[in-house]
């Protein structure tokens, strides 16, 4: 689902960085998606296919500090995006969002939550996604911490 949004969020990103001194660019953004993505828990265990449409939207902020550094953050939510299950015919509600902060330096760090939920009605057929991702590069650009926690469970 996301591999697509992902390549426009880094182009977005990449336009974003130009240092104008200590000024915070702001950009919104609303990207149509249109995807298929499993729930395994859906159909009373079975699993099916769900077909996600709607629009994500999404808020980049970029930011310079006096010393040169730059900070970007980012926050993305999926409100807009609902689907249908291709077996059981149930409508789903996508829910939450993703956020991504980036301090570069000297030294770097960057974290990534993503909360993507699923809801439809019945027992089982929801979907609860979770992942985090934090890193932290020190001045000679050598990884002093990595994490990386990846959740999904059925509600």
């Amino acid at each position: 689902m996301k591999p697509k949004f992902f390549s426009s969020l880094a182009v977005i990103i990449v336009l974003l960085v130009s240092p104008t001194g200590n000024a915070t660019v702001i950009t919104q953004t609303v990207t149509p998606l249109a995807t298929l993505v499993t729930v395994p828990c859906a159909a009373v265990g079975a699993g099916e296919m769900v077909y996600l449409t709607g629009d994500v939207h999404a808020v980049f902020a970029v930011t310079y500090d006096a010393n040169g550094g730059q900070h970007i953050t980012t926050h993305i939510n999926n409100v807009g995006v609902s689907g249908i299950g291709l077996i059981t015919g149930n409508k789903y509600q996508a829910t939450g969002g993703d956020s991504f902060v980036s301090n570069d330096g000297p030294g770097s760090e960057f974290t990534f939550v993503n909360n993507f939920g699923l809801t439809a009605p019945g027992p089982g057929n929801n979907l609860r996604f979770h992942e985090l991702i934090h890193a932290t590069l020190n001045a000679n650009g050598e990884l002093t911490a990595d994490i990386v926690n990846i959740t999904v469970d059925c509600g």
